[in-house]
């Protein structure tokens, strides 16, 4: 058997490549020390995270229950919601966004798109885990209790509610500056 050919000109081209690729790496890590942005929340990316997770819960169960009871209108709700909440759903999405850009630096947009897809795939297999028709008595309550808010309501039950058991992305920083001491 024939021994394999070399190849010096591949083996020249991985030894530039291999330092640019690591120089690269290590170009695109986050910054250390005192100089790195937090990853916890601030007490409004929080609350920008529980609407929106509200939110993409009153989605799923518009998706998920428009068929099961057809005079609920489930999804249409949802659409409703949506518009006469839009203004403060905005303004939640850009915290979050803010959020990713402090502390992924220049990936905010792109990572928050990727969160809300991630938080709407981990609550339709919560859904998934129930029966349709348990599923959509939970989600009758919550778009009843939900479409009844005002604006000032929604946000203000955002930022008030007992958050004891709520999943979050990201803890609150006062929460980890208090755990620290």
């Amino acid at each position: 058997m024939a021994p394999m050919p070399r190849f010096p000109s591949a083996r020249k081209a991985l030894r530039r490549l291999v330092p640019a690729v690591l120089a690269l790496g290590v170009a695109l890590l986050p910054p250390s020390g005192a100089a790195a942005a937090p990853a916890c929340y601030t007490k409004t990316e929080f609350e920008a995270e529980l609407a929106l997770r509200l939110h993409t819960e009153l989605m799923v169960v518009g998706l998920t229950c428009h068929k099961i009871d057809l005079a609920q209108d489930f999804f249409g709700k949802y659409q409703q919601f949506t518009k006469r909440h839009r203004a403060v759903l905005i303004d939640f999405e850009a915290r979050l966004v803010d959020h990713f850009r402090r502390v992924e630096r220049a990936t905010g947009e792109r990572r928050f798109h990727s969160f809300r897809t991630a938080l709407a795939n981990e609550v339709a297999q919560r859904a998934a885990l129930l029966t349709p028709a348990t599923y959509c008595q939970f989600g009758r309550t919550l778009v009843d209790r939900m479409m009844s808010l005002s604006t000032a309501e929604f946000v203000s039950a955002v930022g008030t509610e007992d958050q004891g058991g709520r999943l979050v992305n990201s803890p609150l920083c006062d929460d980890i500056r208090t755990a620290s001491r």
